[in-house]
């Protein structure tokens, strides 16, 4: 989706297996025709990073009940050092190995969890990569469990079976199964006199190219083009490659930026096929376009044999790059054999979705006539017919209601989608009256438009609705769980009384913050399963845009982030247990799963943190949102522990209660001079029966705090800042007294890296934007609070009045789509022997367009700084202590040989993509 000119954002997304994934991986890949490992290394290595890469023993860096993980390093280092850290950044392990031959072998001995390894080599050399350890688990016939794939390679179904989902989404696209004339490629003519069109009768090689014919002498906005948009990794670099021919070409040119700018020439006038051959270099972009563009008098020319390939890397990442498959007639199947194949054989069920247009029918706009629905219909047939003893189920198209995916008169619009749902799930039911027809697949739960839908006769025509539910956070501000009762009651009022099944067929989040993504997706799929919902389907399996489970370092070169881990957890827990009973008391959530042996209990807070204690005679295991274990011994008939957003399972129908008995509390923020950490300790025996000698135990400290019976004792201790880093920490303590552990609490704490001797300063970097004009959530006043948008002298404005808090870009219509500026004055006594440091501190970013700014110094040459992605909530969050808004920091050197005594000037332009939303900023010695 994107919102970005209405508001600042939306949120946005786009067997038993036990042992190493190593040898299931290479049986797999040999068996469907995959490539096949060395036999020395059996997954693909992680990046080479300052001269080191590291190559898990398990493919994709997935453990699966393996007590020892194994890795393999190339580096030319006499010996290398290696730490360890769970999820929370706490230091797991750590060790060392010796190199030989350019080669060293880490073992690490790690529980269930997700965990970073950091490689340490001479001359400051560092590489960090992920690993999961999971406990083992055998797939069940069917389960709610699902992910969606977007047609992943081949090497991904091992880690799909590890991760444990029994459902697996992907697009079974219309113009792939029927392919129009120029299948994959967008061919675009605007004013221009000028035909784009297939070719059949010339060729580089194959038996098709695509012909541009132009007419039209060059000016504005006269031109055609023929195009098509690849899916990148950021900061990456890229190789476009492609064979063109022409006559009489006057100009002829390549471009894959989003501007249509850094234009790559083609030939000109009259030539033969010449190899045309560019590079270029992402930022944060997830998707470029390859393009063809005339923008003059083009006799003909031909375009064949595209390549775009990441840099050192032979996979062609383009569709139908020869245009061949716009010859084929009738129905092809090739692209989606392999992969239906696959699943089969490892017992993953699909669910394919019939979507989206095709160009041979309704001018390639949606279907909106009795013929155009008819041929979506008949494409739906030959798919069952084809694929029918694999599926089960089936979605009829991708929301339709929100208007991204559709076009022309049926856009958005319920009665058109309600006639396409009759045709095609009559056309389904004709040829496999036992498949499943899901229809509704709504961006969000969008109960009007589905009534609308039903008025239109739709409820006679599906038999199950899902939804994609997608929230700021998972119980506010539409609860998932009311969200998706009132699906099912909608449901039930058009059915006769009898609700219909609902399935949540995508939810995720697009963060950079592993670890609140990842409690975003247990507090979701349980609120899901709270409201009823039958089947749950995370957004996405790999990468785009922070919303994989896996992020994606190569070709067929996987690592998982901690979301796979949590959804693994997840799935190992709930499978074969259903909703119980479910308690929202306050902040605390306690939601129990039950079967016939027991009963699990998931907790959370929506609070950043609630003390609780749970009633029990016996030992209790707590198992964090990504496996790790504690053991907690009761005292007093109570085991105690610290719940977050991040949940964690407990195998007890108790109840929790709000409890302080014990507890730490930490600052809010530290700097990274400070060295210390200042924590509070609580023993609250008031209602104790005996005396309590216990010692609390952060970061490797131990504390001794006793409480006589009847007494209330808090005590402050400093603690080393140790294995913090800078950034958002989370501190474990373990509360012992005798021999046990009796409660497990949580803290968070964040440290910055400030630099010392600021020269200058806008802000206070505290990870808040409270003290800028227009903060929290005033953006959309920006234009007439600061027209000629914004200039502060250092010292002298006062930022509440002068600086805003938000510097939108040219993304953003609510602040004219154009770039901003801010500038900022400050003075200097003398011009300064060294170099100086322009640190920028910024609350957060746009999640999927944070685009560039471009910083200059007293009008010299400007700096480029790519941004990283946030989280896009930061316009209006005010505070990313106790949010999942997530901060980041840039440089820019300011060279002392343009710096002058007296005035000097920063501009700071927000020149492509949306909003940043500052922090502070300071200047500094560098």
């Amino acid at each position: 989706m994107n919102d970005r000119n209405d508001e600042p954002t939306s949120v946005s997304r786009r067997g038993l297996l036990a042992g190493s994934l190593a040898t299931a991986a290479f049986a797999f890949l040999v068996a469907n025709g995959g490539p096949a490992f060395a036999a020395t290394t059996v997954s693909p290595e992680t990046p080479d990073v300052g001269g080191i890469t590291v190559s898990p023993a398990s493919y994709g860096s997935v453990f699966v009940g393996v007590r020892t993980q194994r890795f393999a390093v190339s580096v030319q280092a006499d010996a290398i050092g290696w730490t360890v850290r769970d999820v929370w950044g706490g230091i797991a392990q750590t060790g060392s190995a010796r190199g030989h031959g350019g080669r060293a072998t880490v073992e690490v001995n790690a529980g269930n969890g997700y965990y970073t390894l950091e490689v340490v080599a001479s001359r400051g050399r560092r590489h960090t990569s992920s690993f999961a350890v999971l406990a083992p688990y055998r797939l069940p016939a069917d389960s709610p469990f699902g992910a969606n794939t977007h047609l992943p390679p081949l090497a991904s179904v091992p880690l799909m079976v590890a991760l444990g989902i029994t459902w697996a989404r992907t697009d079974l696209t219309w113009t792939e199964i029927e392919p129009p004339p120029l299948a994959g490629w967008t061919p675009d003519t605007y004013q221009a006199d000028a035909t784009v069109e297939l070719d059949p009768t010339v060729a580089h090689s194959g038996r098709a190219s695509v012909k541009i014919v132009n007419r039209s002498p060059i000016k504005d906005n006269f031109y055609a083009t023929i195009s098509q948009q690849v899916t990148v990794r950021a900061n990456t670099t890229y190789v476009f490659d492609a064979w063109v021919k022409g006559e009489n070409v006057k100009a002829l040119q390549f471009t894959v930026r989003p501007d249509w700018g850094a234009r790559v020439d083609a030939p000109t006038g009259t030539f033969d096929w010449t190899r045309v051959t560019f590079r270029y270099t992402t930022g944060s972009e997830s998707v470029v376009t390859f393009r063809l563009l005339s923008s003059d008098v083009t006799g003909a020319a031909w375009l064949d044999d595209a390549r775009v390939t990441v840099e050192g890397s032979s996979l062609n990442l383009l569709t139908n790059p020869s245009f061949e498959r716009g010859l084929i007639t009738g129905y092809t199947f090739d692209t989606y054999s392999p992969f239906f194949a696959a699943l089969a054989r490892n017992g993953i069920h699909p669910l394919p979705i019939l979507d989206y247009a095709n160009a041979k029918y309704d001018g390639g706009r949606t279907p909106y006539t009795d013929a155009g629905r008819a041929a979506f219909a008949a494409y739906a047939t030959a798919v069952v017919r084809r694929f029918g003893q694999q599926f089960t189920a089936v979605e009829v198209f991708n929301e339709f209601n929100a208007g991204w995916f559709t076009t022309g008169p049926a856009s958005g619009d319920p009665k058109y989608y309600a006639a396409l749902l009759e045709k095609t799930y009559t056309a389904v039911k004709a040829v496999a009256p036992s498949i499943v027809v899901v229809g509704g697949v709504t961006y969000g739960t969008a109960v009007d438009w589905m009534k609308a839908v039903f008025d239109a006769g739709g409820m006679a025509h599906l038999d199950a609705v899902s939804n994609h539910p997608y929230v700021g956070v998972p119980e506010s501000p539409d609860p998932i769980d009311g969200s998706e009762r009132e699906v099912a009651a909608l449901t039930a009022q058009y059915n006769g009384g009898k609700a219909k099944p609902v399935w949540i067929s995508e939810l995720g989040w697009s963060l950079r913050d592993g670890l609140t993504a990842a409690g975003y997706l247990v507090r979701g799929l349980v609120l899901g399963f709270a409201g009823g919902v039958e089947k749950f389907f995370w957004y996405d399996l790999i990468g785009d845009q922070n919303f994989g489970l896996l992020n994606e370092i190569g070709a067929d070169s996987y690592t998982p982030r901690p979301v796979y881990a949590a959804y693994a957890v997840a799935i190992r827990m709930l499978t074969g247990r259903t909703l119980h009973s479910q308690n929202a008391t306050g902040a605390i959530r306690d939601y129990v799963f039950a079967d016939r042996r027991d009963s699990v209990s998931v907790l959370w807070s929506t609070d950043p943190r609630t003390a609780v204690a749970l009633p029990s005679d016996t030992p209790i295991d707590v198992v964090d949102v990504t496996g790790g274990r504690t053991r907690l011994t009761p005292l007093d008939g109570r085991v105690h522990l610290t719940l977050t957003g991040a949940p964690v399972y407990v195998r007890t129908g108790a109840a929790a209660v709000a409890s302080g008995r014990f507890d730490v509390t930490a600052p809010a923020v530290v700097r990274t001079a400070d060295e210390t950490v200042t924590l509070a300790y609580v023993v609250d025996n008031t209602a104790g029966i005996a005396p309590v000698n216990a010692v609390f135990t952060s970061l490797g400290k131990e504390t001794r705090v006793t409480a006589a019976r009847g007494q209330r004792v808090d005590k402050v201790t400093a603690v080393p800042l140790g294995s913090l880093v800078a950034g958002r920490n989370t501190i474990i303590t373990a509360v012992t007294v005798g021999k046990g552990q009796v409660a497990r609490l949580v803290t968070a704490v964040v440290v910055l890296d400030v630099p010392a001797d600021a020269l200058a300063t806008v802000g206070v970097a505290d990870w808040t934007d409270h003290e800028f004009a227009l903060a929290p959530a005033g953006y959309a006043d920006y234009s007439i609070r600061f027209p000629n948008d914004v200039t502060v002298t250092a010292g002298t404005d006062d930022p509440a009045q002068s600086w805003s808090y938000i510097h939108p870009g040219p993304d953003d219509g609510w602040a004219g789509s154009r770039v901003h500026r801010c500038t900022l004055a400050f003075a200097l006594t003398a011009v300064p022997a060294a170099d100086l440091r322009l640190v920028v501190f910024l609350l957060d970013t746009h999640n999927t367009a944070p685009g560039t700014v471009a910083v200059a110094l007293n009008g010299g040459a400007a700096t480029t700084v790519v941004l990283p992605s946030g989280s896009g909530a930061g316009y209006s969050a005010g505070s990313a202590l106790d949010s999942g808004v997530q901060p980041t920091q840039f440089t820019v050197t300011l060279p002392a040989a343009r710096l002058v005594a007296g005035r000097n000037t920063i501009t700071i332009d927000k020149t492509s993509g949306s909003w940043m939303v500052y922090d502070a900023v300071g200047i500094y010695p560098a």
